[in-house]
């Protein structure tokens, strides 16, 4: 049985790794939306951009998914994050941080 900390680092952790997720995906998305103003400015044509946008999705947008969705290890996600910069030291609890001290470190020295 979990304590009550042990729980709410958990219900922390569930929640960082969808703000990754979200970040990312705004990330991607942001790239996708330079293709449509060069679309807009007649220097990419529309089955260029349909090209682009389709692999955006079978691609980009699936292998974002991939890594957050079905993913349980939600501390390896949330330490990589922060190692990326995606997820800022200061939006996370000392707590946690200590917790994922030694995963940080881990994708730190990739």
């Amino acid at each position: 049985m979990l304590s009550k900390q042990q729980k709410e680092l958990k219900k922390e952790l569930l929640a960082l790794t969808q703000i990754a997720y979200e970040r990312e995906m705004n990330t991607a998305i942001t790239l996708l939306d330079q293709e449509f103003d060069l679309w807009r400015q007649k220097k990419l044509s529309a089955i260029d951009l349909s090209e682009k946008i389709h692999r955006f999705h079978n691609d980009t947008a699936k292998e974002i998914w991939h890594q957050y969705v079905p993913n349980t290890f939600h501390d390896l996600l949330v330490a990589k994050a922060i190692q990326k910069g995606i997820i800022l030291r200061k939006e996370v609890s000392s707590e946690l941080i200590e917790f994922l001290a030694p995963k940080i470190k881990l994708f730190e020295q990739e």
